[in-house]
């Protein structure tokens, strides 16, 4: 569409015209409006040459007359030398203009001139203006005519008119009219110039402050811009003389036109946002706060714009950390929990249910402090992505905390259908995954599982009963899920209060030390053993380490209990050695989380030297699971401990990571064959060659070997056959006391018979 208006009901002779611009002439529209005085009111869009020309030549005659009567713009017809108007407040768009005045002709010529002549039964005059408007090449494509009533015009601007015509009247006039003729002109001047200086000083003062701003301020009448500061120009990429003649809807994008016509239309007085539209496309939060004022003579609006986009981008910024995960992006607890309350409200009474999922990474902990915690970022990231793959739209994800999240399916038909989801989880997360490009790692989880309104009517009750189901999963074995059952109320208050008494246990005196002896095949002899915890509840009696120790792991009370085993254990040796018995080797667990203490081989030196013990006859037993964190660091800790002397064995060896190339790696003097192995090792082939390899390997590496777990003689057997060095198990001896353990060692090779 052109930039003129066609009326498509014009007369059939005209058809031809409105054919002939379509898709030939600029394509940006606009239309005229009648508020109050006529004014213009752009299109969205504003680099057409002939358009901005044209809107500048009209704002610049309502800018300066006051009491515009009509305005207009016409051409010359393509199919006739006839005139048309194409923008008109009185004449239908496309309507012939009839015979043109000389003005007009003289526009079309290239000549701008000024008619006057009276208003019908009126004292007034009527002021028409032509202007040619032209087009790039310098030709003139159109004319612009305005009719205003200009009776104040010309007495307050055409003195030198009057004043002419007063002095060819003198000799008509008698003195003292002409005294007050001059003394009227004078003061009516006199007038006009105090009022035009305090004009002139009141503009001069809105220039200097509308300049001294950061803020953008504009003037604009009836939304046609007259004035605008430097600011405003820079806000949005103009140059400051390609503002003045512009719509102010040209600075607004096109979802905020509503917003500005309404307030313009109720001369709204106060504050308000929108959405601004720079040069270049792109757009800008605004504060605007607009007032009526007295300009030039007339009433306009001044405008006060305030870019608040870094403000509203900060406020964005804060909503979503208040809602979601800075890491993931995934919603965080609070919208989970906002979430669960809403699918509760929306459940309609059916068969259907609300399945709750707490998922949490097993160990993550203790990979996050080993390998460093942009490492466990990178693992936490690669599970939210396989969570999303996985579940899809069927369920909302979030994370709740640390390396815990949950999952809300909102439309369950049966527990079957949680149990498959709660296996399909399961297995997208329990691939190996490749961290950082280089860790190919496989991650072990545990799920634990509330329905609504089975197992509970709210949001928290369901909640802690998922929890208690995935903590009760631990105790099984992690890397698994459970559905919650009442009866875990009382295992999760149990486990409770064996943390709580186990915090106590140390100061108390409850736990103490067994002590498995480990013989040498070839000789018979016992050459060290092994310190294992034990605990005497006052209430409970014994209870087994299978119990203790996991709960010890996950409330961290493993590093001052294992702590504690060390120095116990290395004090009970020097006893023996001080009572006169051959030094053997004490053998002592290093948990995961010991192990991965930046002070650890501070804290085994320490231990060293209060007991005044010999560091060679300390080893220490690691799992091989250890190489799956930070190798870099494991060595370095391994050769730092190797440093201080003390021994260093790989326990459980062959259920675990299993890898050779880091096994060359590390500075260890045996391996343990994992129990497992061994149970049948004279039944199964496959256990059997699994321990023939690992006493194999073990020796072409250099390293010696002991099997745990020996019960029978056709297990002994098997092993010394196959140049096994070391044993240990209820074969030999099972865990003994302090005391019989230290007369079992007076005895020295009191296993010879053993091997008769």
């Amino acid at each position: 569409m052109g930039w003129f208006i066609l009326d498509k009901s014009i007369v059939e002779e005209h058809r031809e015209f409105e054919k002939a611009h379509f898709g030939s002439v600029p394509t940006y529209a606009y239309q005229l409006q009648l508020l109050g005085h006529n004014q213009l009111v752009a299109g969205p869009q504003t680099s057409d040459p002939a358009y901005r020309r044209i809107k500048y030549v009209i704002s610049q005659w309502q800018i300066h007359n006051r009491k515009i009567l009509h305005i207009y713009t016409m051409r010359k017809s393509p199919v006739s030398q006839d005139y048309v108007y194409v923008l008109s407040s009185m004449n239908r768009s496309g309507q012939l203009a009839g015979s043109p005045n000389d003005g007009i002709i003289k526009a079309f010529e290239g000549v701008a001139s000024v008619a006057s002549q009276p208003i019908q039964e009126s004292e007034h005059l009527s002021v028409g203006s032509y202007a040619p408007i032209y087009d790039e090449n310098g030709q003139v494509e159109a004319v612009i005519g305005v009719h205003f009533d200009g009776t104040d015009w010309f007495r307050h601007i055409d003195y030198d008119r009057y004043k002419v015509m007063g002095l060819l009247l003198l000799p008509l006039l008698s003195f003292a009219a002409v005294l007050v003729m001059v003394a009227r002109f004078r003061m009516e001047k006199l007038q006009i110039s105090h009022h035009r200086q305090s004009m002139q000083e009141s503009e001069d003062r809105f220039r200097r402050l509308s300049e001294s701003t950061s803020e953008g301020i504009i003037i604009h009448d009836k939304g046609i811009i007259v004035e605008a500061n430097d600011a405003l120009a820079r806000m949005f990429g103009y140059e400051p003389h390609e503002v003045v003649g512009m719509s102010v809807l040209d600075f607004a994008a096109p979802e905020s036109y509503e917003v500005l016509r309404a307030n313009y239309a109720r001369n709204h007085q106060g504050q308000y946002e929108v959405k601004g539209l720079c040069k270049d496309g792109t757009t800008l939060e605004l504060e605007l706060t607009g007032k009526s004022i007295n300009y030039k003579g007339k009433e306009m609006r001044v405008s006060v714009v305030r870019d608040i986009t870094s403000r509203k981008r900060s406020e964005e910024k804060v909503h979503f950390f208040a809602y979601y995960d800075e890491l993931t992006r995934m919603p965080n607890r609070k919208l989970f929990l906002d979430q669960l309350e809403y699918y509760i409200q929306q459940l309609e009474p059916s068969e259907e249910q609300i399945a709750v999922m707490i998922i949490d990474l097993d160990r993550f902990k203790l990979m996050n402090d080993t390998m460093g915690h942009s490492f466990g970022d990178q693992i936490l990231i690669e599970v939210a992505k396989r969570l999303c793959r996985c579940v899809g739209e069927k369920a909302f994800i979030s994370r709740l905390g640390s390396d815990e999240f949950g999952l809300i399916y909102p439309h369950v038909k049966n527990s079957e259908e949680v149990r498959e989801a709660a296996s399909e989880v399961l297995a997208s997360l329990t691939k190996s995954m490749l961290i950082c490009g280089e860790h190919e790692l496989e991650i072990t989880t545990t799920i634990g599982v509330s329905l609504y309104p089975e197992h509970g009517t709210d949001v928290q009750t369901l909640i802690k009963n998922a929890d208690l189901a995935m903590y009760r999963s631990k105790d099984l074995g992690r890397n698994n899920y459970l559905i919650y059952t009442p009866s875990m109320d009382e295992k999760v208050l149990e486990r409770l209060e064996i943390e709580k008494d186990l915090r106590r246990a140390i100061e108390r005196n409850e736990l103490f030390l067994h002590y498995q002896p480990q013989v040498n095949l070839h000789t018979g002899e016992i050459i060290g053993m092994e310190a294992l915890i034990r605990w005497k509840h006052p209430v409970r009696g014994v209870v087994s380490p299978g119990l203790f120790i996991p709960i010890a792991e996950d409330s961290r009370l493993i590093i001052p209990i294992g702590e504690w085993v060390i120095e116990t254990a290395c004090r009970q040796n020097m006893e023996w050695q001080k009572a006169g018995l051959q030094p053997i080797r004490i053998g002592v667990n290093l948990s995961a989380y010991q192990f991965q203490l930046e002070d650890i081989v501070e804290r085994v030196s320490r231990i060293l030297k209060q007991t005044a013990m010999n560091p060679k006859y300390l080893e220490l037993e690691i799992t091989e699971s250890i190489a799956m964190y930070n190798v870099e660091r494991v060595i370095k800790t391994l050769h730092e401990l190797k440093l201080l002397g003390v021994q260093i064995a790989i326990d459980d060896f062959g259920t675990g990571y299993s890898s050779l190339s880091y096994l060359k790696l590390f500075p260890i003097d045996r391996l343990k064959i994992d129990r497992t192995f061994v149970n049948d090792i004279t039944q199964n082939e496959d256990d059997a060659a699994i321990a023939a390899s690992i006493i194999g390997m073990a020796h072409s590496l250099k390293l010696q070997v002991i099997a745990e777990g020996v019960e029978t003689t056709d297990q002994l057997d098997f092993l010394a056959n196959r140049n096994c060095d070391e044993m240990q198990g209820f074969f030999f001896s099972r865990p003994l006391g302090a005391e019989e353990a230290g007369r079992l060692l007076i005895e020295r090779k009191c296993l010879e018979r053993h091997l008769a």
